[in-house]
């Protein structure tokens, strides 16, 4: 069985090979699984696997790492899809979703989408809408296509809007870490001593991951530290903003 992933990988080195099929074979604990090989190409990982749980495991790639849609002729207009984000423009930001034939396409989340989903409406640049929430290249990002000709268009999933609510309802601060494997960001952690600070880590893909830190925690010192330690990486901090959420304008049911 095969399955093709958003790695979030575009520079391969050698030495990724091992640490990826680590954590591989770490979500196929407990699975009659095995992993048998792992093919790179930019942005994509090809996992060849075998075993009675093979579904399962499947289930648990696209969960994480969501699916590559290898032809663009498959997309179709509302359908779901998991995009890594890989650039942005004057017009939004661009995701790679994948697409690789008959040639190689992104999709545009528009600005005017972004400001209406996460900034309720304001009129934001990309530039201020990227540094505000987080929208650092190589994170993934749950979207629903809206547009499929001339060009690909997309929107943000609603659950992934609630991903984003969340942070401002609780309220966390979220420190974004992107460019840096799984395996370095826990040994800098580890130098760091920050291990207690962290109630939250989740991968966006191999190389981008979500911090969330202790309620009222200051991201600043712990961001600035992982700089120093993390190097060509780049570390964002998601500053909480709860006031979007007073009781005047909070439906709790609606956030169920």
């Amino acid at each position: 069985m095969r399955f093709l992933l958003l790695s979030g990988l575009y520079k391969w080195e050698k030495s990724h090979e091992r640490i990826v099929h680590s954590l591989l074979n770490s979500l196929a604990e407990g699975l009659l699984v095995k992993v048998r090989r792992v093919k790179f190409s930019p942005g994509l990982a090809e996992v060849e696997y075998k075993g009675v749980d093979g579904e399962i495991f499947r289930n648990i790639l696209r969960k994480r790492f969501g699916e590559a849609h290898l032809y663009r002729s498959g997309l179709r207009r509302l359908q779901r899809a998991r995009g890594v984000i890989v650039n942005h423009s004057r017009r939004g930001v661009i995701l790679d979703l994948g697409v690789r034939v008959p040639y190689e396409d992104q999709a545009l989340l528009p600005r005017r989408v972004l400001n209406s989903q996460l900034a309720d409406g304001a009129n934001f640049t990309v530039e201020e809408l990227v540094n505000r929430f987080c929208l650092v290249p190589f994170m993934s990002l749950e979207v629903d296509i809206t547009m499929v000709e001339p060009r690909l268009i997309a929107e943000l999933s609603f659950r992934q809007v609630k991903a984003f609510w969340r942070w401002d309802l609780l309220p966390l601060s979220v420190i974004v870490v992107s460019g840096s494997l799984e395996t370095d960001l826990e040994k800098a952690l580890e130098r760091l001593k920050l291990r207690d600070t962290i109630i939250g880590f989740e991968s966006s893909t191999f190389e981008t991951h979500i911090l969330e830190l202790r309620l009222c925690e200051d991201p600043n010192p712990i961001a600035e530290a992982l700089r120093v330690n993390l190097e060509d990486c780049r570390v964002s901090v998601y500053i909480y903003n709860v006031d979007r959420f007073l009781p005047s304008h909070l439906n709790l049911e609606f956030m169920k």
